[in-house]
C-alpha cells in the first residue's frame, strides 16, 4: 500500500516542510571551509564592504542604489552563499536575484516592472539572510557596534571575501555532508525501533539478510551474467517479520539544496527502479527518502514510475514499510486515541480532542503549517501543567493564569484536571473555530476565553502585568510566513520594551516570548514548549538574551530526536520554565533530556557557563562538568585562521605516500 505516491493533495505541504527541513540543516550544519582561487579581487571588495560600512549598513535602499554588491554579499556569510541557496534561504525568485547580480551581457539592474512593495518585501528578506549568516569571525565588529575594525581587520577580510568570490562552488562539500546526515538520521531511526546494523560486505543474499537489521551503501548485481553491473543502494532493511521468501526493503536517500538538480536527476532513479524490476521482479521494494527541494513535478514523475517514497521531515512514515504489527513499536506521545480516557473528566477530554480533530480536519496542512496550529498531546500537557503549578507561590488567595494561544484548550484542561485551588484562566485564541470550543467546555471551569490576536491583547492596559504564571505551546510560525510590516512592528516592540534586537529569521514564537514579558508580574512563573533550534543558531540570541538576563531559568528540558511530540508538526522540542526575576550571579538551573516527568540525564548546570551570545550546547557543558582542568577559552583567545585553499600541500597523494614509503598505520 502506498504511502505517498497515491496522495497528490499532500505533495505542496509536504514539500514546503521539506524545504524548510532542509534549510534548518543548513543554517546550523552546513560545512564551512571552502576552495579558494589564485586571483584576487581586493581592491574591488574593499570599496564594496566601504559602501556598505563594513556590511553594518546594508539597507532596502543600498542594494537599490548598488545591486551589483550582491555577489560580493554572498561570499561574506559563514559558509558563503551560492546564487541558488540564497534563493531558497531567503524564498525569493531566481529572476530577481539574477537582475541584481547581473551578468556579462546585461548590468546589474533593480526590475523594473517589480511593484515597489513587493520588491522591497523581498529586498527585506535577503537582507534578513545576509545578516543571520553573516561570518562573525571574519567580521567580529558585527558583534560590538562599538568596535571599529582595524586597517589590518579590513585588508584581512577583504582578500578572504575576494578569494571566495573567485573560488569553487561549496556544493559538493555540502552534498557530501547532507547525504552523510540522512544516513545517521536512518540509522538512528532504526535503531530506536531496536534494528541492528550488519556491514554491507557481509550481505552477499538478499534472501538471508537476517530480520531486524539494515545496512548502509551495499552494491546489488543486476543485468545478466555478461552484462552485469552493480548498482548502488543507500539502506537495505530487513524488517522484524520479513518472511523468508520476501525481500528487504531497498531505499534510495537523497536531497537536494535546490530545484535543477532535481529535475536533472529524475530520471536516475526511474532507471534503477526499472533494473531492479527486471532482477527480481515487479514486487521488488524500492522506495525514496527525501529531504530538501522536491516539488511536485518531481513527485509526479516518480509516482507515475510508480515509485514511493517516505519524507524526513516525517521518518515515522518508515514503519508503513517495515512493520506490519504495531504492538512491536514504542508508542509515542504524539500518539492519542480518545478511548484512552475513562474517568469522568477524562470525557470531557474526550471530547475536546475529538472537536479539535474535527476542526484540524477542516483545514488544509498548508493552512495550519502558516498558522502554526499544532496541538499538544493531552499527556505531555498535563506534565508541563503538573510541574509548573508546583512552582507557584503557595498561599496567594488567587492566581491568576494565562495561555497566550489556547487552541482548543488542552493546557486549561489539564491543568483543570489537577484541580488546584484558587486559580482563574485567561486564554487568547485567534482562530475562532478553535476558541468556541474552549469557551463551550471550560466556561463553568472559570476561563476566560477571547477570541482575538494575541499581539492586540498584549496593548491593552488591564493585561499589563497581570498574569502569575503562562503555561503554553506557541504557534510554530516560520519568519517567511508572516508579513514583513508584521515582523518590522514586532521587531520594533521587542527592542522599545526589552532592548532586545531580534533576527529577521526569528519564528513567531519568540516574539510570544518576549513581548509576554510585560504581562507577567514579578515572580510569575512560565512554562514553553517550543522548538529547541533556539539554542544553537544566530537566530535564537534574542531569546537566549531574554532568558540570560532578564529572568531566572528553572529549567530547559529537551526530548530525544525520536521522540516526537508532534504527529503533524516534526520539530525538535524543547521546554524552558523560568521565574520572571533577575537573575543571581550563582544561579543553577536544570538541564534534562529524555520523559519529561522522568528524564534519563539531569545535569545542574551554573549561570557563568553560558553565554547568550553563544550557542547552547548542553551536551558539552555535561562533558566538561565532569573532567578536571580548565577550557582552553579561559586562556587563550582562539579564531578562525585563514584559508590558503593549497590542499596539495597539507594534503598527501597516493604517489608521494609510496614516493616516501609511509606505513598505512600512520595516515
Amino acid at each position: 500500500m502506498p504511502v505517498n505516491l497515491d496522495k497528490p493533495h499532500l505533495w505542496k505541504s509536504d514539500s514546503l516542510h521539506s524545504i524548510d527541513f532542509y534549510n534548518d540543516w543548513f543554517l546550523r550544519f552546513a560545512p564551512s571551509t571552502f576552495r579558494e582561487q589564485r586571483e584576487l579581487k581586493a581592491e574591488e571588495v574593499a570599496n564594496a564592504l566601504a559602501i556598505t560600512d563594513y556590511l553594518r549598513g546594508i539597507s532596502i535602499q543600498l542594494l537599490k542604489n548598488n545591486p551589483g554588491i550582491l555577489p560580493m554579499l554572498r561570499m561574506t556569510t559563514a559558509p558563503p552563499l551560492a546564487r541558488d541557496r540564497l534563493i531558497g534561504l531567503a524564498y525569493t525568485t531566481k529572476s530577481l536575484v539574477s537582475s541584481l547580480e547581473g551578468s556579462a551581457k546585461h548590468p546589474p539592474r533593480i526590475p523594473p516592472r517589480m511593484p515597489s512593495n513587493v520588491l522591497d518585501a523581498h529586498l527585506e528578506r535577503i537582507i534578513d539572510v545576509l545578516r543571520e549568516v553573516a561570518d562573525r569571525d571574519l567580521f567580529p565588529w558585527l558583534d560590538d557596534p562599538n568596535t571599529e575594525p582595524t586597517k589590518e581587520a579590513l585588508s584581512r577580510s577583504a582578500s578572504v571575501v575576494a578569494d571566495r568570490l573567485c573560488g569553487a562552488a561549496a556544493d559538493p562539500i555540502i552534498r557530501n555532508a547532507q547525504e552523510q546526515r540522512q544516513l545517521n538520521a536512518l540509522g538512528a531511526f532504526l535503531k530506536s525501533h531496536n534494528y541492528t546494523e550488519i556491514a554491507s560486505n557481509d550481505l552477499n543474499n538478499l534472501l538471508a539478510m537476517p530480520q531486524g537489521s539494515y545496512t548502509f551503501r551495499c552494491n546489488i548485481s543486476v543485468g545478466s551474467d555478461k552484462t552485469s553491473v552493480n548498482i548502488p543502494i543507500d539502506c537495505i532493511v530487513s524488517s522484524h517479520t520479513r518472511q523468508p521468501d520476501a525481500l528487504p526493503l531497498l531505499i534510495e536517500a537523497k536531497s537536494a539544496g535546490d530545484t535543477t538538480n532535481t529535475n536533472k536527476r529524475r530520471k536516475e532513479e526511474a532507471q534503477k527502479f526499472s533494473q531492479l524490476k527486471r532482477k527480481f521482479g515487479n514486487t521488488v521494494p524500492f522506495i525514496l527518502f527525501l529531504c530538501g527541494y522536491f516539488e511536485p513535478g518531481y513527485l509526479g514523475y516518480e509516482a507515475s514510475e510508480g515509485i514511493d517514497w517516505v519524507w524526513e521531515h516525517r521518518i515515522t512514515d518508515l514503519l508503513d514499510y517495515i512493520e506490519d504489527n504495531s504492538s512491536l513499536l514504542p508508542r509515542n506521545l504524539a500518539q492519542q486515541n480518545p478511548s484512552l480516557y475513562s474517568s469522568d473528566f477524562m470525557q470531557l477530554e474526550a471530547e475536546r480532542f475529538r472537536r479539535q480533530q474535527e476542526v484540524d480536519n477542516s483545514k488544509t496542512p498548508l493552512a495550519r503549517n502558516q498558522l502554526g496550529q499544532f496541538s499538544t498531546p493531552f499527556s505531555l500537557a498535563q506534565q508541563i501543567s503538573r510541574y509548573t503549578i508546583s512552582l507557584l507561590a503557595v498561599g496567594r488567595e488567587s492566581r491568576h493564569l494565562l495561555e497566550p494561544a489556547i487552541g482548543s484548550g488542552v493546557f486549561i484542561c489539564s491543568i483543570i484536571s489537577l484541580n488546584p485551588q484558587n486559580i482563574t484562566y485567561t486564554g487568547v485564541e485567534i482562530d475562532a473555530l478553535y476558541a468556541q470550543i474552549c469557551e463551550e467546555l471550560f466556561s463553568e471551569f472559570g476561563c476566560n476565553v477571547l477570541n482575538q490576536d494575541f499581539f492586540s491583547f498584549i496593548e491593552s492596559e488591564e493585561s499589563q502585568e497581570n498574569f502569575d504564571c503562562v503555561i503554553t505551546n506557541p504557534p510554530y510560525v516560520r519568519h517567511h510566513h508572516f508579513a514583513s510590516e508584521t515582523k518590522k512592528q514586532y521587531k520594533e516592540k521587542v527592542l522599545r520594551t526589552l532592548g532586545i534586537s531580534v533576527s529577521g529569521l526569528a519564528g513567531l514564537y519568540i516574539y510570544y516570548i518576549l513581548l509576554c514579558d510585560q504581562l507577567l508580574k514579578d515572580g510569575a512563573v512560565a512554562s514553553w514548549l517550543i522548538p529547541s533550534e533556539f539554542l544553537y543558531v544566530n537566530y535564537g540570541r534574542a531569546l537566549r538574551e531574554y532568558l540570560y538576563n532578564y529572568v531566572s531559568l528553572i529549567r530547559i528540558h529537551r526530548f530525544d530526536a525520536q521522540n516526537v511530540q508532534f504527529n503533524d508538526a516534526l520539530v525538535s522540542s524543547c521546554i524552558i520554565t523560568y521565574r520572571k526575576q533577575k537573575p543571581a550571579a550563582d544561579l543553577l538551573f536544570s538541564v534534562t533530556r529524555g520523559t519529561y516527568e522522568n528524564p534519563a540525564m539531569h545535569y545542574e548546570i551554573p549561570r557563568s557557563c553560558i553565554s547568550h551570545s553563544e550557542k547552547w550546547n548542553f551536551s558539552e557543558l555535561e562533558q566538561a562538568d565532569t573532567e578536571d582542568g580548565i577550557a582552553l577559552e579561559k586562556l587563550f583567545q582562539i579564531t578562525r585562521g585563514l584559508a590558503t585553499g593549497n590542499n596539495d600541500f597539507f594534503i598527501l597523494d597516493q604517489w608521494r605516500i609510496n614516493e616516501k614509503k609511509i606505513p598505512s598505520q600512520f595516515l
